[in-house]
């Protein structure tokens, strides 16, 4: 995981997952979601991970 000193929003992943997570505002997330060059899923804390 890595995130800024301030911990406005934070990356995290593992080599054996299939994705990497993203947690931030909201307005990071939206600008994430619109992003058609990248595949984005909104995720809750409550799904599990594959």
């Amino acid at each position: 995981m890595w995130w800024p000193e301030d911990r406005v929003w934070c990356v995290g992943g593992d080599t054996d997952l299939k994705s990497t997570y993203v947690g931030g505002r909201e307005a990071l997330i939206a600008d994430l979601l619109a992003e058609p060059a990248l595949e984005v899923h909104r995720v809750a804390e409550t799904d599990l991970l594959d």
